[in-house]
């Protein structure tokens, strides 16, 4: 495993290099890399944020503000982007935030962008209001649709999406009221996935799935009488979690070996954030909560000392969404679980060992993303509080919420 001070110098180069990897600016043909989370200017702010957080005296600020300068200038040009907090103004608000040190700066922007982020809402909602079930996933889901809007107006106490988040999510209410699951489809759809007992176009994920829906409703009423279909629903989902061995749901059965391939366990798909949502219980279930945790780590559990190969359970790389350092994000907090440290250890020898040269430049699917949680693991005990980090960890462990 590295060390820390290798860790640091390969992060230090390659911020000081990192024009050459991600330019300020965008030729015409490239210009819409300047939104894009995965190769783009998003990707280097949010990742020369968690370098100005842990280094507030190296001067990281000024370069992330150029980034930052250089993206909401081309947003005045194309201001009729999506709304989503992984490619439209919701992250153009969140990359924002993430440099403005504690919200000292950049507030007017972001007073901009969420104004215009509540009129698309509005817009969406009006939409969802006269379509028939199921809804397509980018309406509603945390990547591209609405929770993702509500997710941020939490961790951030947006005043001015308050109000619009209510509302987003008492229409989420309604339709797991009135269809349940079903109200919520896959990016078309129209895929099939097998349940229990039929066919059916849900999505059981976390970034395009029903878990980031429940997320967000579960977060809208924190302060306010709470609604009880979200947390009705996931209880339905833990029960369907323990009778299915053929779902995106973690399994419950102790037997991985021979249905461990069936399983997805990246951050994405849901089952780091699943166990997140047990922590939203009121009261917190203790049973319900171990068993999720277990059930999310026990294939990491069971490949490291029989495998050896993350891919044979769905991490596919070192990413954050798909890979392991969304595994060790969402690990971190837990480390008093018995088989959590090993687990941990093992995915960081890895990632140590096969981040690629020349890097991806993703923050999201590549190693600018690795590579940031590499150092703040290292350097801080709150890597939760970073602003970067946000939709990656229980929110439970947001500051100040």
């Amino acid at each position: 495993m590295k060390t820390r001070n290798d860790i640091q110098q390969e992060v230090t180069l390659i911020a000081s290099n990192l024009e050459d990897i991600i330019p300020i600016r965008y030729q015409e043909a490239n210009r819409t890399k300047s939104f894009n989370i995965n190769g783009g200017t998003p990707a280097a702010i949010l990742y020369l944020s968690v370098l100005d957080a842990l280094f507030p005296d190296a001067g990281y600020d000024v370069q992330a503000h150029n980034y930052a300068t250089s993206m909401i200038l081309e947003y005045k040009h194309t201001p009729n982007i999506g709304i989503g907090l992984f490619g439209g103004t919701t992250l153009l608000a969140w990359c924002l935030q993430s440099i403005s040190r504690g919200g000292s700066r950049y507030q007017g922007a972001i007073r901009e962008l969420e104004s215009r982020i509540v009129f698309q809402a509005r817009q969406q909602l009006t939409f969802l209001s006269n379509v028939n079930a199921p809804i397509s996933s980018e309406y509603y889901d945390v990547i591209s649709g609405l929770s993702g809007v509500v997710l941020y107006g939490m961790r951030f106490r947006s005043d001015g999406l308050r109000l619009i988040s209510r509302q987003i999510c008492s229409r989420f209410c309604e339709l797991l009221a009135t269809s349940n699951f079903h109200a919520f489809g896959s990016l078309s759809a129209t895929s099939g996935q097998d349940s229990v007992a039929q066919k059916t176009t849900t999505d059981y994920g976390y970034a395009h799935g029903i878990l980031g829906v429940l997320m967000s409703c579960i977060l809208s009423d924190v302060n306010h009488d709470n609604n009880m279909e979200p947390f009705a629903a996931i209880r339905q989902l833990v029960d369907i979690s323990n009778h299915s061995r053929n779902y995106i749901l973690p399994y419950s059965s102790s037997d991985y070996t021979e249905t461990v391939s069936n399983g997805r366990y990246a951050w994405c798909y849901g089952n780091m954030p699943f166990y997140f949502l047990s922590l939203m219980l009121k009261p917190v279930d203790p049973i319900i909560a171990e068993s999720l945790l277990n059930v999310a780590i026990a294939p990491l559990k069971v490949n490291t000392s029989q495998v050896h190969d993350l891919g044979v359970i769905g991490l596919v790389d070192n990413s954050i969404c798909h890979g392991r350092a969304g595994i060790v994000l969402g690990l971190h907090p837990y480390l008093s679980h018995k088989d959590s440290r090993p687990i941990r250890d093992q995915l960081l020898e890895e990632i140590d060992c096969s981040v690629a040269n020349p890097i991806d430049s993703g923050f999201l699917e590549g190693d600018l993303g690795t590579l940031a949680v590499r150092v703040a693991l290292e350097y801080t005990d709150s890597i939760a509080h970073l602003p970067a980090f946000f939709p990656f960890v229980s929110p439970t462990l947001w500051e100040g919420i």
